[in-house]
This record gives structure tokens, C-alpha cells and sequence, in this order.
């Protein structure tokens, strides 16, 4: 298919936690995002204990692909890239999974963390234009955490930390509202997976931002938001202390009052704590007063990627 004959397009994460696609269209004015899909499917459950996806699991991302080839289907969508995160780039029996997409049609691009903080920052970029750079983005995610430090026109660090919500809950999050040794191991894991970040060791920022589903799911619950608005939280600042108060809240509620809070999808409530712990351990680590949150991140990245590569 020639590069201009796409009008059409599609970009799709498999991540640990959750499979997202967005579909654009490219117009006389550049691209236009469509639809956007996502699919709890906890790739990574029990990731972290076996070394492997579960049968349960692959079955989840199988129904989910299979509700995502429908919308391609009824979008005329005219191409299509899908890229595998942390828990496609760590178990053991990946291939499994990769071959039960292959016979849905698609091709998974496993990239490696690295790639994914790029291109995560590309999304960032597109939600944040009035970035204060160098800028540190930070991507929490179910199975890694992503950091890059980024100049205007090039990127002076990144590093992917196999560290992330869905892991961290499984380590150490016995019961909610969890105890006192569950909140000491949430702390202790983030300080020792983070360990290699400081502020005496990284260089300076203007700015810190927070993408991808933790970061927009406390930015959701701390607007009470009974429909997700992705104008409304992208912008949205916490300080230290506000993180903190949330935080404390959150601690304080059994698994059925986190499932009904507005703002935080039922599928999330029990890991919500673990990615919470690594967005305000990377504030602690490099000494970060305040954290801007952005609906960017790593699927808009992809897409805006494509469009670049296509016209």
C-alpha cells in the first residue's frame, strides 16, 4: 500500500495491564483522532510469580483483539501497528500470545523499553505544548516504569525500571485496606526498583510529568470524574502534598468502596495503590515539588509516529 493512499489509521499498546487502540484519519489539516478502545485484560497477572502469561490471561487478550478487529473493520481503518510492552518483552512463553494475535491479523512488535519511553514522550508532546524543558516524563505502567529526560529538540535520558503497578501490588498488597507491612513493602520495593535515580545524580528539569494509566486514573478520582475527560486531564497538576492526602485516602478503603469511586475503573482498584507508590517515589527520588499530568503517553506517541512515517 502506497504511503498516501492511507487515510486511515490504527496504533495499538498490549500492555501489561491494558490493551488500548486509537484510530485517526488523515485530513487536509493533519491527523484527527476518531475512537479510542481499551481492554482490561491483566496481561501480566501472575507474571511476576510464574514467569509466564496465564491461560486465563491469553484468553483475555485474545477477546480483546478480537473486539478490536471488529472496530478496525467498521472503521475502514487502512493500516494498523501494534507494539508489546514489559510483559511481552519478559515471559517466557510470549509466543503463545504473539501467535493467537498472528491468526487475528495482527503483528506484534515487541519494542523494547527504551522505544516505548520515546515514544511515549512523543505523546506527551502532543497534549503539553507549553512544556518547560528539560522536562523529566515518567510512565508508570503494569509491569515498568519509564524515564526520559528531554531537551527541546533531543532526549538526554531514558531508562525503563522493570518495576510497575501490576508487579508491585502482586509483591506486596495483601488485603485492602492494606496493612502496615503491605505499606512498608510498596515503599521499600519503590525505593530499591528506582534506586538508580537521585536529584544529586540527575541533571536538572523545569518540569515533571506523569503519563499513563496510574497517572490519569489519580488525576480521574481526584476530579470525581463519572465520565473520563481526556481535556480535563491533561494539564492537571498535584503537588507532594496533594499526592500525599490522596494517597492517605486511598490506603484507608476496602476493595469494594475503591471499586465505586468515581474516577477509578473497578478493574484497577487493587493495583491503583502500587502505581500510586511509584508516581510519588519518583517525586521523592528526584526531589520533584509538583507533577503535571498528561493523557499523552505512549499509544498517542505510536500514532502520531505512524502519521509521521505515512504523509
Amino acid at each position: 500500500m502506497k504511503k498516501n493512499s492511507v487515510k486511515r489509521l490504527a496504533a495499538i499498546d498490549l500492555g501489561t495491564q491494558t490493551f488500548r487502540m486509537m484510530i485517526g484519519e488523515i485530513g487536509p489539516s493533519g491527523l484527527r483522532v476518531l475512537a479510542s478502545f481499551r481492554e482490561n485484560v491483566r496481561l501480566g497477572q501472575g507474571l511476576g510469580r510464574t514467569g509466564k502469561i496465564q491461560p486465563e490471561s491469553i484468553e483475555r487478550g485474545r477477546a480483546a483483539l478480537e473486539t478490536f478487529r471488529k472496530a478496525l473493520d467498521d472503521f475502514s481503518v487502512d493500516y494498523v501497528r501494534v507494539i508489546g510492552t514489559q510483559a511481552l518483552r519478559s515471559a517466557g512463553n510470549s509466543r503463545q500470545f504473539l501467535n493467537q494475535a498472528e491468526l487475528l491479523g495482527f503483528h506484534v512488535e515487541v519494542v523494547s523499553g527504551r522505544r516505548e519511553a520515546a515514544m511515549a514522550l512523543e505523546g506527551v508532546k502532543a497534549t503539553l505544548p507549553g512544556l518547560q524543558y528539560p522536562v523529566v516524563m515518567v510512565d508508570i505502567g503494569g509491569g515498568s516504569s519509564e524515564f526520559v529526560l528531554a531537551h527541546r529538540n533531543k532526549i538526554g535520558y531514558i531508562k525503563s525500571f522493570n518495576v510497575g503497578a501490576v508487579t508491585l501490588t502482586e509483591q506486596c498488597v495483601s488485603s485492602l485496606p492494606p496493612g502496615p507491612e503491605d505499606l512498608e513493602c510498596l515503599v521499600s520495593r519503590v525505593e530499591a526498583g528506582l534506586s538508580p535515580l537521585s536529584s544529586r545524580a540527575f541533571p536538572p528539569f523545569k518540569e515533571m510529568v506523569a503519563v499513563g494509566g496510574t497517572a490519569t486514573t489519580l488525576a480521574a478520582i481526584h476530579l470525581e470524574m463519572a465520565v473520563y475527560d481526556p481535556d480535563l486531564i491533561s494539564g492537571l497538576v498535584f503537588t507532594r502534598a496533594g499526592l500525599a492526602d490522596l494517597w492517605n485516602r486511598l490506603c484507608a478503603m476496602e476493595k469494594a468502596a475503591l471499586s465505586g469511586l468515581r474516577g477509578l475503573e473497578p478493574e484497577r482498584a487493587d493495583i491503583i495503590l502500587g502505581g500510586a507508590a511509584l508516581v510519588m517515589g519518583a517525586m521523592r527520588a528526584l526531589d520533584a515539588e509538583s507533577i503535571t499530568v498528561s493523557d499523552g503517553g505512549l499509544l498517542l506517541g505510536l500514532l502520531t509516529t505512524i502519521e509521521k512515517e505515512l504523509v
